[in-house]
């Protein structure tokens, strides 16, 4: 019985998926802008992409393809004459079109650049035939779960979002085979992601202890510095909810966010 592979992308392979995106979109950037707009590309798993980012109106679109694997792209519909708007080689179309037919042009511009982006991400064997960007349904419910393999990457130009889904067939054909494939001779009970998905594990970071004698502490009031037993340069314990070390890391911020980075 056959079972979709539960993929956890790791970091590494996330900024390999960056920089294969950066390079596509700084190629198709250089055929569609006469200047050079600012770019931005991160990637995220598709499990831990906040969905209500997206806008209410927001409109999937994909190119035709047979080879079977999904990319998509997603973008508010107010936006596409808004991104045509930063296409300079417009503006000579504009220039002679009425102001009625303004955002219409834009409009027909955004669409054609965005089905070449898309047609330029996918597989070399999309590129036969005529080049279709339609409308598409948004990937559904299975693409957000955990070990999905699959991934969002946010490409901004000049301060215009665009979110791009790869699913895990996609995603695997952007890296090394050997980076994607399962264990061999493993054939579980049960689907993995059946056994695991919405299994949690609660970590908790040791910064440190201290002992103080019982007359101290009813003396210490707020603003007081207690000294712990950690050199601060030495790394946090991450520890299980058993009370067990799970890791070691060193405590840092990411989006605002306190963090700690695994060392080991």
């Amino acid at each position: 019985m056959g079972y979709s592979p539960y993929k956890l992308l790791n970091a590494s392979e996330l900024t390999a998926i960056c920089k294969h995106i950066e390079a596509i979109c700084t190629e198709w950037i250089a055929g569609w802008f006469s200047h050079e707009p600012s770019i931005g590309v991160r990637c995220f798993r598709a499990a831990e992409y906040a969905q209500n980012t997206l806008a209410e109106n927001t409109v999937w679109m994909s190119a035709d393809s047979t080879s079977g694997d999904f990319v998509a792209l997603a973008i508010p519909a107010g936006l596409f004459s808004e991104f045509g708007g930063l296409l300079l080689s417009s503006q000579s179309a504009i220039g002679r079109a009425g102001e009625n037919q303004h955002s219409e042009i834009l409009a027909e511009l955004s669409q054609r650049a965005l089905s070449d982006l898309i047609f330029q991400i996918k597989k070399p064997a999309a590129h036969s035939g005529v080049k279709k960007f339609s409308e598409a349904s948004a990937p559904s419910s299975g693409f957000w779960k955990a070990g999905s393999g699959a991934s969002v990457v946010e490409v901004t130009v000049d301060r215009q979002c665009l979110i791009i889904a790869f699913d895990f067939q996609s995603v695997r054909g952007m890296l090394p085979s050997s980076a994607m494939q399962p264990a061999p001779n493993v054939h579980p009970l049960v689907k993995p992601a059946d056994a695991l998905d919405g299994g949690r594990v609660k970590l908790k970071i040791l910064v440190g202890q201290a002992q103080l004698e019982l007359a101290l502490l009813q003396t210490i009031v707020v603003g007081d510095v207690i000294k712990l037993d950690k050199n601060i340069e030495e790394p946090l314990h991450v520890i299980n909810s058993d009370g067990t070390l799970f890791c070691k890391g060193f405590l840092g911020c990411r989006d605002g966010k306190k963090s700690i980075q695994l060392v080991n």
